[in-house]
């Protein structure tokens, strides 16, 4: 399966790209250098050369402050986003999973396999590790 990666360089989009790579698909880890999620213009060119049977999403503006600072930038990024994604998605005939907006999934193609769920298992998995060592970290110096 060829598998677009959204904001593959950060740390869920990075395990999303290995997890697939080590399932023998076609990864094309595409980071805000490639693509920019807030224009469809961009989304349509950038998907439509790629043509990916799966888009998955986990580029997101997340850092309370600068979403605070840029209020405007942080819509564009977090719903405009991923409504070009769908839309895009849903011209291609791919699959979509869109992490930043509340994991909902979603399909555009011919459903879900069981390695694919058993794959975003393995990431939610990763990810409520992480986010619990990091609370539990957090904890831990604040005391």
């Amino acid at each position: 399966m060829k598998v677009a990666i959204v904001g593959a360089n950060g740390q869920l989009g990075s395990d999303a790209a290995q997890a697939f790579a080590d399932s023998g698909d076609i990864v094309f880890p595409l980071t805000h250098g490639d693509i920019e999620i807030s224009a469809v213009d961009s989304v349509t060119v950038a998907l439509r050369e790629l043509k990916p049977d799966l888009i998955v999403n986990t580029a997101a503006m997340h850092h309370v402050e600068r979403c605070e600072r840029d209020p405007k930038r942080a819509l564009e990024i977090n719903t405009s986003g991923p409504h070009n994604l769908a839309m895009v998605s849903r011209e291609l005939g791919a699959m979509r999973y869109s992490d930043n907006v509340g994991a909902a999934l979603e399909t555009g193609g011919a459903g879900w396999s069981a390695r694919f769920d058993a794959i975003v298992a393995q990431i939610a998995r990763q990810e409520r590790r992480t986010y619990f060592n990091e609370a539990i970290l957090r904890a831990a110096l604040h005391h």
